[in-house]
């Protein structure tokens, strides 16, 4: 494992931090200012020494005390904070999925850029990932060849951005790389990417599978393809929802669907879908839940559970802003695109039109939105001078934060655990809340 640097930085909301090195890439050189700290010790697989720090004087500030670990509430709103902070010396680049990959991810891009302007270069991941690679990698290097470029924020993290990041850390060590939601294998991101932000895969398993109980699924139907079920959390999340079906009583099907980037491409893998959701219905009645490992998926399954009056327990990657609107024939203001309560209305309006209360749920906050703002809420910190570790406590408690101020204060972050139980402590998860329509 790398040595991880971390700094003390001397700001009027920074603050001494004693932290836990973990298994992982290598931490990014530190903003310009900041002053040199003593460097992690592995101590064995799964052990972990306490990173000794040099102090910085007291900044006056109640959170400021020499020391302390700045809380999540110490934070408070981060966009405020943000507000407050001198983000004229640095960029943020940030690698989005396409408008065809995940619209809603793309769009709050462009959102993202309107507010920062040429503080946020954009760009986005070739639309066939995989083969694509040299692709990826060209974009990257491109951002990163503006000196003032501090941080990269990768949202939908496609395959290739492990190369990605490893061929630009041989020319930007100092640039920090933010992993979100991770195509690749979690445990192989963790070891180039400082900072691997997820979902609860665990949680929201159990999540899903308890909510189908409580629907009164007598079937659930899961589709995926091989390259996703080759992702170790994906393919346990699976594994999970199946026992906890099964062991209810509910009847578990695996469903192999064309990969959205294999030969039919997306087009391909929607018409798959439309097909077999009727079918599947037909053969198992309406009581059946329809779940999805891929984006592409959602808005059909939505549509098709609509008008078999089937069940649904929120898309992979939960969100009220995507599928709902195209599946249901929502047009959405441009004024209220992100408004949670005017979608879950507008949403809950069809939903009784169609006879399907209690049947149908998903989170109120959309992940793939928070997930590009979190990126860049954290890179900010860190190019700024707020925080200054990209792991531990520190990391824990401002990434609390950043979600909190997207998804209120019920929002869950913890570090991730591999399949191994192997904890890391740069690797990070999210749980939200379900919503069920009435």
């Amino acid at each position: 494992m790398k040595k991880r640097k971390l700094t003390a930085i001397l700001t009027a909301l920074a603050m001494v931090v004693s932290l836990t090195a973990c298994g992982g890439g290598s931490s990014p050189s530190q903003p310009e200012g900041s002053q040199p700290a003593a460097e992690s010790q592995e101590a064995g697989d799964n052990k972990t020494e306490d990173n000794q720090k040099d102090k910085a004087e007291p900044s006056g500030d109640p959170a400021g005390e020499a020391g302390k670990v700045m809380s999540a509430e110490d934070f408070g709103n981060v966009w405020e904070m943000i507000d407050r902070q001198d983000i004229s010396g640095f960029k943020i680049g940030l690698m989005s999925s396409s408008v065809a990959q995940g619209e809603e991810t793309y769009r709050m891009a462009m959102r993202m850029q309107d507010k920062f302007g040429d503080r946020l270069i954009v760009d986005t991941f070739p639309e066939k990932a995989v083969s694509e690679q040299e692709t990826t990698i060209s974009k990257v290097m491109a951002m990163a060849s503006d000196p003032e470029v501090k941080a990269i924020v990768f949202n939908q993290a496609q395959d290739g951005t492990i190369a990605a990041i490893k061929k630009l850390k041989e020319v930007r060590e100092d640039v920090l790389t933010i992993a979100c939601n991770p195509n690749e294998d979690y445990d192989e991101i963790a070891t180039v990417a400082d900072f691997v932000l997820c979902k609860d895969q665990f949680g929201f398993a159990e999540q899903v599978a308890n909510m189908a109980i409580e629907m009164g699924a007598k079937s659930f139907v899961h589709y995926s393809f091989p390259r996703h079920m080759s992702n170790q959390n994906i393919a346990k999340r699976c594994e999970m929802i199946k026992e906890i079906c099964e062991g209810a009583g509910i009847q578990f099907l695996e469903v192999t669907a064309p990969d959205p980037q294999g030969d039919a491409g997306t087009a391909g893998t929607q018409q798959f879908i439309l097909e077999d959701v009727p079918r599947q219905l037909k053969a198992l009645g309406e009581d059946t839940v329809f779940f999805s490992t891929n984006t592409a998926m959602h808005s059909p399954i939505v549509k098709c559970v609509m008008e078999g009056h089937g069940m649904y327990c929120g898309q992979s990657d939960p969100t009220p802003f995507a599928d709902f609107p195209s599946a249901l024939g929502l047009e959405v203001p441009e004024d209220k695109i992100g408004d949670s309560d005017y979608m879950l209305a507008e949403i809950q309006k069809k939903i009784d039109e169609l006879g399907m209360n209690g049947r149908v749920s998903t989170w109120p906050t959309s992940l793939n939105m928070m997930y590009t703002q979190i990126g860049i809420m954290y890179g900010m910190l860190y190019s700024s001078g707020v925080i200054g570790s990209v792991e531990g406590e520190e990391a824990l408690n401002a990434l609390t934060a950043c979600t909190r101020t997207l998804a209120g204060d019920n929002a869950q972050v913890n570090f991730w655990t591999n399949a191994d139980g192997k904890e890391y402590s740069h690797v990070f998860r999210i749980l939200g809340g379900q919503h069920v329509f009435e």
